[in-house]
């Protein structure tokens, strides 16, 4: 129990609700230097409890979004593993405890952050959506993973919304400045990159059940092809954010090499006899995932 309890959080992949609202919340931290008045509008509440209460809701969204899927998979028959009954009803209660604290978090969040009103409201609106996302990313009778769409839901709700709007929340207004947008871009595309690998790797299985996913629609070599190109232009937007121009030339070189590797790594394994290990991948993509969004955060 504990061990399938402990499989559903998917550990490895958490990184991507977790460094978001670090990276939003870091460049907002940055701007109180140049301008310490801000720093009054938190005298009530402070910095670090807000940028906890982010973190939290976007990581109990993705915990929401990973219970969903296995609770929706298996009552669909989706799944190569068929669950009893009893673990069927409790990935259910998993995934409706998560989307209540999500929202109890994100609500709480919105209510102590010293924006205005109608900036609540417009947060409060993208929450009701990122909720709704949760829903209907396997559920329902067409969901968006089955049109093709879970990698660009994925990208806007853990890259603008989790990282721009926790930089809005904690900046107490909604200015348009290019560095946080740049970097939650950035950051939301290395998500959607991680998405898409599982979903490459998934592409016989989810022919086999007729999960018509974005890999599965365009095929094996152009799915590689986009992963590779997405990883280059997360590179480029990031290296326009971070400062440290040494860091970003060795940055570059490391994520060139990294794309090169994946491609040939994917393309020289053959999908269709089920002879793919996609460990390495995985952990590959983790730590360039992880290892960008530590950048982004400084």
């Amino acid at each position: 129990m504990f061990k399938n309890f402990v499989a559903s959080l998917r550990l490895k992949t958490l990184w991507a609700s977790i460094l978001g609202p670090l990276i939003g919340g870091m460049t907002a931290i940055a701007l109180f230097h140049s301008n310490p008045e801000r720093l009054t509008a938190f005298t009530s509440v402070g910095i670090v409890p807000l940028l906890a209460l982010a973190v939290l809701t976007s990581l109990f969204l993705q915990l929401s979004v990973n219970w969903a899927n296995d609770y929706f998979d298996d009552k669909k028959g989706n799944s190569s593993t068929l669950r009893p009954k009893t673990e069927l009803r409790t990935s259910k209660k998993r995934f409706l405890f998560g989307v209540t604290l999500s929202a109890v978090f994100g609500l709480t969040l919105i209510f102590l952050s010293p924006v205005s009103f109608a900036i609540k409201l417009v947060l409060v609106f993208f929450g009701v959506l990122a909720i709704l996302a949760v829903v209907f990313y396997s559920g329902g009778k067409k969901s968006y993973a089955d049109l093709g769409l879970a990698i660009l839901v994925a990208f806007f709700f853990f890259g603008p919304v989790a990282t721009y709007g926790t930089f809005v929340l904690l900046n107490g207004d909604l200015a348009l400045s290019l560095d946080p947008i740049l970097k939650s871009i950035s950051f939301g595309l290395l998500v959607g990159n991680q998405l898409l690998l599982d979903d490459i790797r998934d592409i016989p299985q989810d022919r086999k059940f007729d999960k018509r996913t974005l890999a599965v629609r365009i095929g094996q070599k152009k799915s590689i092809i986009l992963y590779c190109v997405i990883l280059i232009l997360a590179l480029l937007l990031s290296v326009l954010t971070i400062k440290a121009y040494l860091i970003c030339i060795a940055l570059a070189l490391f994520l060139f090499v990294a794309s090169v590797y994946q491609f040939v790594n994917l393309k020289l394994n053959d999908l269709e006899h089920g002879e793919v290990d996609f460990i390495k991948s995985f952990q590959f993509n983790s730590a360039i995932g992880v290892a960008l969004g530590v950048l982004l955060i400084f």
